[in-house]
């Protein structure tokens, strides 16, 4: 967990673009360590993921090197809560993908997730070729990440052909997160994300006022919730799915079990 953590927040942004000019060239500005957050920021986009790797620390059995996690063949209770843990982190990865690298399309501009109108750039809710398929590059390489994580105590016994076999899920979970994480962000940013046209300064904004072209958007959410939202419904999308796509194989203590310890303890 802490290495696809650490390939959310060392993933390649684009922090700031020039919106004053009138030609919609963009001045880009790539940080390999990524760029300053401030507490609300590390809140919105780690809550949910953090949420989800406690829960995964106290339901773990005791003892447990956590690579029952990966075991999709074996997965119980705790594994789906470390999968909803790297959901939360590839969808945030994949999301920030998306938005930034998203504006990288050139001249077609993003189409409103809704009306399939076209918008300018940097409009909540707006979405492009290049952005969906940076969501899925940016979740995909969190999975794999997760994957590869977890998969360090089998490496070093020699086990991981394996947990090849059955780890090998996480990675289109990641890639699924990404899109799905995206795919919310967009439709929360279109419906409950302000978003207007400063004709001035001719860039987008996220406050209504005076000579603001209204574009889409209720002035309900800010994008800290936005993106606390997108993670926190990434996170338990994920997981639901896990639960039931693998439901046969997970480790739930059955009626015979609990009688058996009750059993046990009595005599």
């Amino acid at each position: 967990m802490t290495l696809s953590l650490n390939i959310w927040h060392y993933s390649i942004r684009i922090v700031r673009y020039n919106c004053l000019t009138r030609r919609r060239f963009i001045t880009i500005f790539i940080v390999m360590l990524g760029g300053q957050r401030n507490m609300v920021q590390v809140f919105s986009n780690g809550a949910a993921a953090t949420t989800a790797a406690l829960g995964y620390l106290l339901f773990a059995p005791p003892g447990s090197d956590g690579s029952e996690a990966l075991s999709f063949q074996q997965l119980n209770g705790d594994g789906v809560l470390a999968v909803a843990c790297m959901a939360a982190l590839a969808g945030c990865c994949g999301d920030t993908w998306a938005s930034e690298f998203g504006i990288l399309q050139g001249s077609n501009l993003p189409r409103h997730i809704l009306t399939w109108r076209a918008v300018p750039a940097g409009t909540n809710g707006g979405v492009s070729f290049v952005g969906t398929v940076c969501s899925i590059l940016g979740g995909l390489i969190v999975g794999v990440a997760f994957f590869f994580g977890m998969s360090v105590e089998h490496l070093r016994t020699g086990d991981f052909p394996t947990l090849a076999v059955t780890a090998w899920p996480a990675i289109p979970l990641g890639a699924l997160a990404g899109f799905v994480c995206s795919l919310v962000d967009s439709i929360l940013g279109a419906t409950l994300q302000y978003s207007g046209l400063d004709r001035a300064k001719n860039c987008v904004v996220n406050q209504p006022g005076p000579n603001i072209q209204h574009i889409s958007g209720r002035d309900i959410l800010d994008n800290h919730a936005v993106n606390f939202l997108s993670s926190l419904i990434t996170a338990v999308l994920i997981a639901m799915a896990t639960y039931f796509v693998f439901r046969e194989t997970v480790d739930m203590p059955s009626q015979h079990d609990y009688m058996d310890d009750i059993v046990g303890g009595v005599y």
